[in-house]
């Protein structure tokens, strides 16, 4: 990163060497036993097991106290009949090669009940059927707006870019923008329910977690585990504190149109990735106040489809936010893949051990029942994302068996890292990701 502010360092930090070192040893002490087969190793290896456990049990607690105080917005509470009182809404949906799931996210847009709304749809520079598909939706619903190829601006990242030039274009001047992502579906309710909600609450800017939809195993096994880590860093207790990481879910950003032009809104960090991020900070600097909802049934959004699509997504993010610091894969796989991976083979190979060797040790089975208990311990966390994800119950049982795809990842990231290849995303090469977050 070459400038962007504290602001973008705080939302990226950099992971520093002995943070890896730290973690690979916990890891490698865990290891000795399961790998050797040596029962006194267990007293060395408990500890670095039991730091594993206290820190996955910690995640899902704070998880489920992240649940108990954020709001839920649902289509079965709230809202009432406002439509003489609720503010005008300015919602703007920026799109580069989303044929996939376009049509059924648009038909949704179409869809709301809302008295005042303008949609934005832009097509921004797609080279698959989206401009074809927008333009076939805009004729059968004269609510859907779409603007194609936003022109380029100096020091303009595209969605960002796309953003500037749906609201140049907007014909109301509505006291609240909406901000979403091209594959998100929304209930016909969901835009009554998130302003009413952050009118009461006297709030400058609402983001929500939507329902995460999965198709492919890939995505049941890798996807719901990243959705579970963003809800547990969610600081639920002191969102608006100066010192508050801000938070921003580029899915639904609700924002005051005042508040969203003092702080500069996009433009105040145009040339940063993290955009939903940096937007929340933005508003929080200038005295906005923020909030954060998770809704069951008012968005759904399946993010990739498939192994295809889901793995340059990941690399491209790893690099992305590591600014290419090999350090950043590196910590992901010492402190995320491998302590979710090893337990349970772990176990099973201090009990072949002893099978093969035609002995009983009760070092080496404790040594087992341990690792198992972290194993155990991983999967009654992924309980708890049920409410926000399509997840089914068998997959949390299955975790380990995403570990190869996820290594995979890492060892990609780290090889383009290395090579300095340059970072793409469907289809449209993006600026030197070292100047960027």
């Amino acid at each position: 990163m070459k400038d962007g502010g504290s602001l973008v360092d705080r939302i990226t930090p950099k992971p520093r060497p002995h943070e890896v070192v730290a973690a690979g040893a916990v890891v490698a002490t865990m290891s000795l036993p399961g790998v050797t087969g040596v029962w006194w190793l267990v007293f060395v290896a408990l500890p670095a097991y039991a730091l594993i456990w206290w820190a996955f049990r910690t995640d899902r607690i704070r998880t489920g106290q992240v649940f108990e105080n954020l709001t839920e917005l649902t289509a079965a509470t709230g809202a009432g009949n406002h439509n003489e009182t609720l503010p005008g809404v300015t919602l703007v949906s920026p799109a580069r090669n989303e044929e996939a799931g376009l049509e059924t996210a648009v038909r949704s847009l179409a869809a709301i009940r809302y008295p005042v709304l303008e949609v934005i749809v832009v097509d921004d520079h797609s080279t698959d059927a989206t401009p074809a598909i927008l333009d076939r939706l805009a004729e059968a619903f004269p609510r859907i707006r779409v603007l194609h190829d936003p022109p380029a601006q100096a020091g303009w990242l595209g969605k960002a870019n796309a953003v500037r030039h749906a609201l140049a274009h907007a014909t109301i001047e509505a006291e609240w923008l909406l901000f979403t992502d091209a594959d998100v579906v929304f209930h016909p309710q969901a835009v009554r329910r998130a302003v009413v909600h952050a009118q009461e609450e006297g709030l400058d800017f609402l983001t929500c977690l939507p329902r995460l939809d999965t198709g492919s195993l890939t995505e049941k096994l890798l996807l719901p585990g990243m959705w579970r880590r963003l809800i547990t860093h969610v600081p639920h207790r002191h969102l608006n504190d100066p010192d508050a990481l801000p938070v921003g879910i580029g899915a639904f950003m609700l924002v005051r149109r005042k508040t969203y032009s003092l702080s500069g809104g996009h433009g105040a960090h145009a040339a940063y990735h993290a955009e939903d991020a940096l937007l929340a900070g933005a508003i929080k600097s200038v005295g906005g106040r923020v909030g954060v909802a998770w809704t069951p049934d008012l968005l759904r959004i399946r993010l990739y489809r498939g192994w295809r699509d889901l793995r340059p997504a990941f690399v491209r993010k790893g690099r992305v936010y590591g600014d290419d610091n090999i350090l950043y894969p590196l910590r992901g796989a010492v402190t995320r893949l491998l302590p979710q991976l090893l337990p349970l083979p772990l176990s099973l190979c201090a009990v072949a051990h002893q099978v093969y060797s035609g002995t009983f040790s009760i070092f080496l089975s404790l040594y087992a029942l341990v690792g198992c208990a972290v194993y155990i311990e991983l999967v009654r966390s992924f309980d708890q994302i049920e409410k926000v994800t399509d997840m089914p119950r068998w997959a949390a049982w299955l975790h380990p068996i995403g570990a190869p795809w996820r290594a995979w990842i890492c060892l990609e990231t780290i090889l383009r890292c290395l090579l300095h290849t340059r970072v793409s995303w469907r289809g449209r090469a993006e600026p030197d990701h070292s100047t960027m977050t």
